[in-house]
């Protein structure tokens, strides 16, 4: 990115923010819609369930009125109450009654298949096709009606063929549904009503309001078949994951997707009181979508031939705005190649304008300054001259400072005497031509540097200098501690607020003087670490860089300086050198 033309970098920048707005657009627009078409399916489908399960209840309902008057019809009570009649004759009448009555409510409910009455003698009547009494006492719900209390019972789906009642296809186009209420005379149940409903009731109710690809289930209270889903999705559908999934509908509020056959569907759970079954309403996520995933395409494909569009427009305005910039640019590698004859033409009066003509004053001033550099260069060396002459003594200024260390003590002032004291010591180190010297002394010299900083600092940091006893006569360079030691207090220590810490190692390690300097300032970070071990420094901590030269020039890759440091926590600094004792004659100086 950084060696691109301002004309790329202009033109990728647009792509970038181009395609980022669009992938965010696209995703807000797609959640949103998608959010919205599943709410609206589900209130479709909550919908269409309630007023399907409404419609299947309200004829459940009539049947079961129907059912209810015939187990509290005083003429059906006594008939079937009687131990016997006087004669055969009053107990065909009242049958003929009875039988007359089914027959009435039949023929008004095409949707029942059969209707009977019966006591627990085997005395039985009805009409259409009901089941006789020897296989209704075989049935698991005969001993639940005579436990019911006067409650209805819902029994099925079911077939009854040939004397065999069959549960396990409850959609064969035999299958009924039946509504069981006790007759109860006296608390004690003597008989009981049976209406038989076809199946077929139940499936065309809620085959009518189907959309596309969806699909109902239903389930009673114990997780058996009501009505089961199409043959192709059977095998992939499980009556407990479903019940769980209705259980956890009812926990969280909230629409349930079922895996159904390796894809996402949209299940809608509604409950009816009446029957106690649950009706599923089951639509596939690819389907509910499927329109969606079209407009989708329509609208990327619409937006990429508007983005090239736009892109092109782009590429050529912007090869026009930066027609001068490059002109500008190519003008000034000439210059950096030392070719100062440069012939450009800019008219505009933009800001590029404005900047061509700020570069031909620089490039008149550069020529001019070339011009005058060799008279000017014996002008310096002439001050250069003079000013050396006029520096102080070393030696007048070390005898100054001890002036002023003795006056200090005899006046009392502690603080100027220390400081007189430290610098004294520090200017006679700086004496000495000696090259290398020992831990010792270069100890002694960093520990005088600090106690001058105290002052400066107003005791902003405390410091500890540690050092194994039997490596003080070892050789290390002249001052090499100190630059890096004066760099942790400026830019670390200086820096930071709160008590700041120093602390300064020296320790042998096998063959290698080792050497730790640690502070707890304000840190750098790897940019900044980079520029110190690639001297790219601009006149900033030139001491560090000098330290790490002069190991350099006189170990060579014996010796290592390494920097670890957090930004805002820690500055570590680690040189490792050969250890040294003694030093060969005149090397040292």
């Amino acid at each position: 990115m950084r060696d691109l033309s301002i004309k790329y970098k202009i033109i990728l920048s647009v792509i970038v923010f181009v395609v980022i707005f669009t992938i965010l657009n696209t995703y807000q627009w797609n959640s949103r819609v998608t959010s919205d078409t599943e709410a609206s399916a589900t209130s479709y489908m909550n919908e269409m369930l309630k007023v399907t399960n409404d419609n299947f209840e309200v004829s459940l309902r009539d049947v079961d009125h129907i059912v209810t008057m015939l187990s509290i019809n005083p003429d059906i009570i006594n008939a079937f109450s009687s131990s016997g009649y006087s004669s055969q004759i009053d107990f065909l009448k009242d049958e003929r009654k009875i039988e007359s009555l089914i027959a009435n409510e039949l023929n008004f409910k095409r949707y029942l298949s059969g209707l009977m009455v019966t006591d627990l003698a085997g005395r039985m009547t009805g009409a259409g096709d009901f089941m006789r009494f020897d296989d209704v006492k075989t049935q698991s719900w005969y001993s639940d009606v005579l436990q019911s209390k006067g409650r209805k019972l819902i029994i099925g789906p079911y077939s009854y063929i040939n004397g065999v009642v069959e549960f396990k296809n409850p959609q064969s186009k035999d299958s009924v549904i039946s509504i069981v209420r006790p007759i109860v005379k006296e608390d004690k149940v003597i008989g009981f009503v049976k209406a038989d409903i076809r199946f077929n009731l139940l499936l065309d109710i809620f085959n009518v309001n189907l959309k596309d690809n969806a699909s109902i289930i239903m389930l009673n209270r114990n997780g058996g078949w009501i009505l089961k889903p199409p043959s192709e999705l059977e095998p992939f559908i499980l009556p407990e994951a479903v019940m769980k999934a209705w259980e956890s509908k009812q926990e969280y509020k909230n629409n349930i997707y079922l895996d159904i056959a390796g894809e996402d569907t949209l299940a809608i759970f509604n409950h009816s009181s009446f029957t106690d079954w649950t009706t599923v309403g089951l639509i596939p996520k690819t389907k509910l979508l499927e329109g969606i995933h079209k407009t989708q395409r329509a609208n990327l494909l619409f937006t990429s031939f508007l983005a090239l569009i736009s892109f092109a427009i782009l590429y050529g305005i912007i090869l026009i705005l930066t027609r001068n910039l490059l002109l500008l640019s190519k003008a000034m590698k000439k210059i950096d190649r030392g070719n100062l004859d440069i012939a450009i033409q800019i008219k505009s009066q933009d800001e590029v304008g404005q900047l061509y003509n700020q570069f031909n004053r620089m490039v008149q001033r550069i020529q001019d300054l070339v011009e005058s550099t060799a008279h000017n260069e014996s002008e310096k060396r002439v001050a250069e001259m003079k000013a050396l002459q006029a520096q102080i003594n070393p030696h007048f200024l070390y005898n100054t400072l001890n002036t002023i260390k003795f006056l200090a003590q005899l006046q009392g002032a502690e603080g100027i005497r220390d400081v007189s004291e430290s610098l004294a010591t520090l200017m006679h180190v700086n004496m000495d031509s000696r090259r290398m010297i020992t831990v010792r002394e270069e100890v002694e010299y960093l520990t005088n540097y600090l106690r001058i900083q105290e002052y400066k600092y107003n005791s902003k940091f405390i410091s500890r200098i540690s050092v194994e006893n039997e490596i003080e006569n070892a050789r290390i360079l002249k001052l090499l501690l100190q630059p890096i030691v004066e760099n942790a207090l400026r830019h670390g220590i200086g820096q930071m607020k709160g008590q700041g810490i120093l602390v300064v190692r020296i320790y042998k390690s096998n063959d290698s003087l080792m050497i730790d300097i640690e502070d707890n300032g304000v840190g750098m970070d790897e940019e900044r670490i980079m520029e110190i071990m690639h001297d790219d420094l601009n006149n900033k901590s030139i001491g560090i860089v000098n330290v790490r030269k002069r190991l350099s020039l006189y170990y060579g890759e014996l010796a290592s300086f390494n920097i670890v440091s957090e930004k805002y926590y820690f500055t570590h600094v680690k040189i490792t050198q050969p250890y040294i004792v003694e030093i060969e004659e005149g090397t040292d100086g």
